[in-house]
């Protein structure tokens, strides 16, 4: 398959006036996610790049073998791409979201493509290995945590695990709700010292668990799901 199809919406009209109208648009979500892993195509758009931009972002990607094409004409939101040998891309529990995974199965890549007819639109960002990432889980108890996490190859068929790196314990204040994990002044520190291209989409990938806890030798690494 090439592209996504373009729905014109009669085949959601059919469903709805066959009595199928609750979860149309669900079951048309579902479709593009499909054909979107069973293409050759990728999203044109790219998104949550900061502090890079699109062509340092290609750029790395082509070294890795990419090669990109220019958007259809028809349907400029999508544009054929050529994976290296050994990546595919892989559905997600979510019909909007699919990922790209390279040939050790790590997520690198995030695809977004919401089919439905009203509101169709897709993007893709690139994954970071290293990760700072909130918790809410003591939110109520005026506790946020931060988790400096490593990505873990993604087995099929089975959720995304992580190593678990450091976690740092805050009083949870209101404002914080709105912070990314980097925002706060002492993950920063932990990460620039330990891990200073961590903002590089390109960087750590070839570190393996062994690695990770060689570098980590006073610290019990546990692997936790996504």
């Amino acid at each position: 398959m090439e592209k996504p199809d373009k729905e014109d919406g009669s085949l959601l009209l059919l469903e709805i006036f066959s009595g199928g109208e609750e979860g149309a648009i669900e079951r048309q979500e579902a479709r593009g996610q499909l054909q979107l892993v069973q293409s050759n195509s990728l999203p044109t758009k790219w998104e949550d790049l900061y502090p890079w931009d699109d062509a340092y972002v290609e750029a790395g990607l082509e070294s890795l073998g990419f090669e990109f094409g220019e958007p259809y004409p028809d349907d400029p939101i999508f544009r054929p791409v050529t994976l290296p040998s050994g990546w595919s891309k892989r559905a997600v529990a979510h019909d909007m979201y699919s990922v790209v995974v390279d040939d050790r199965g790590f997520h690198r890549l995030g695809m977004f493509y919401k089919a439905a007819i009203y509101d169709r639109r897709a993007g893709m960002s690139p994954a970071r290995r290293i990760n700072a990432c909130k918790s809410y889980r003591d939110y109520d108890k005026g506790i946020l945590h931060v988790r400096v996490e490593a990505s873990l190859p993604r087995k099929e068929q089975q959720p995304g695990m992580v190593l678990v790196l450091k976690e740092f314990t805050f009083s949870a204040d209101d404002n914080d709700f709105f912070k990314q994990g980097t925002d706060f002044d002492e993950v920063a520190t932990w990460l620039s010292t330990h891990y200073p291209d961590h903002r590089d989409f390109f960087s750590y990938w070839e570190l393996s668990l062994e690695d990770f806890r060689a570098k980590h030798p006073d610290r019990d690494l546990v692997v936790v799901e996504e």
